[in-house]
C-alpha cells in the first residue's frame, strides 16, 4: 500500500520532519496536536481551551485526510495531570464522539513537546466511504457495519472515575 503524508495549511510540523498524518488506504494516522493556534501559539485559559483546541486540530488534519473525529477508531490523550482535568477529559469526550466511541488510551505524562502544553492528542481514523452514510454527529457509517447495532455494555466508569483493579 501507499503511504501518502497528509499536508495542511501552517503546517508546523514540517521543519521538524514530522507528518500531521499519513494516509495508508482507508486508514488515517494523525500525529498528535496540541492546544496550539494556527501560528502555532499556545492558546491561554488553561486545560480546557488547550483541550477544546487540540480537539479542533485534530479534527482538521483528519478532516484533511477525508476523515473526521467522528471517524475515529482509536484515540490517545495525553495529559500533564489527569487528577485535575479527569473530569474535563471525560466532559469534552461525551462532546466531540458518539457511539460507537472510539476505543481509548488515557495517560498521564510529566511533560509534552512544550512546558506549556497541558494536553495532547492523537487518533487513527477510517476515510468514509462513498456509500456511507452521516451519523448524528455528522460522521459516518458504513451500511455493511452491522456493528453499530450491537447491543452495548454498562459503562464501567458510572461516576466519571475510572475503576482501579481490571481482576
Amino acid at each position: 500500500m501507499i503511504r501518502r503524508r497528509v499536508s495542511i495549511a501552517s503546517d508546523r510540523y514540517e521543519p521538524d520532519a514530522i507528518s500531521p498524518a499519513i494516509r495508508v488506504g482507508d486508514l488515517v494516522f494523525a500525529s498528535g496536536q496540541a492546544g496550539f493556534d494556527e501560528n502555532g501559539v499556545t492558546v491561554s485559559g488553561g486545560f480546557e481551551p488547550q483541550a477544546r483546541q487540540a480537539f479542533a486540530n485534530l479534527d482538521r488534519v483528519l478532516t484533511e485526510a477525508g476523515s473526521s473525529l467522528a471517524d475515529s477508531v482509536k484515540v490517545t490523550i495525553m495529559v500533564t495531570d489527569l487528577e485535575a482535568n479527569l473530569e474535563t477529559i471525560v466532559k469534552l469526550r461525551g462532546e466531540f464522539f458518539a457511539e460507537p466511541y472510539p476505543a481509548y488510551t488515557l495517560t498521564q505524562i510529566s511533560r509534552l513537546a512544550q512546558a506549556d502544553w497541558e494536553i495532547e492528542i492523537d487518533a487513527t481514523a477510517v476515510v468514509r466511504r462513498r456509500n456511507s452514510r452521516p451519523d448524528r454527529r455528522g460522521g459516518n457509517r458504513d451500511r455493511a457495519d452491522a456493528s453499530a447495532d450491537l447491543p452495548r455494555a454498562a459503562s464501567r466508569w458510572p461516576t466519571g472515575q475510572p475503576e482501579r483493579s481490571m481482576t
